[in-house]
């Protein structure tokens, strides 16, 4: 994942369904 890890805590649902 390409994204910060305080971002996938709580987007860490929407980031699976974006990558």
């Amino acid at each position: 994942m390409a994204v910060p890890k305080k971002r996938t805590s709580a987007s860490k649902k929407r980031i699976r369904k974006n990558f």
